[in-house]
């Protein structure tokens, strides 16, 4: 009987487990869109494109 109480403990640690790693995932590619947006509003974006920010922004200033 404890080797039945073992095996659903590590099948329901193994559960929790897997999906903090899919929140894992969904908050690095939550993070990276965050990353890209912001850059964009800083003009860094742009920049990469080989369009120059315009004057006043934060992009120019730094």
């Amino acid at each position: 009987m404890d080797d039945v109480l073992n095996l659903a403990q590590v099948k329901a640690e193994l559960s929790y487990l897997n999906r903090l790693d899919e929140i894992r995932e969904t908050n690095v590619a939550s993070l990276k869109r965050l990353k890209e947006a912001r850059d964009a509003l800083l003009g860094r974006g742009n920049e990469v494109a080989g369009i120059q920010p315009h004057e006043g922004s934060r992009a120019a200033d730094g």
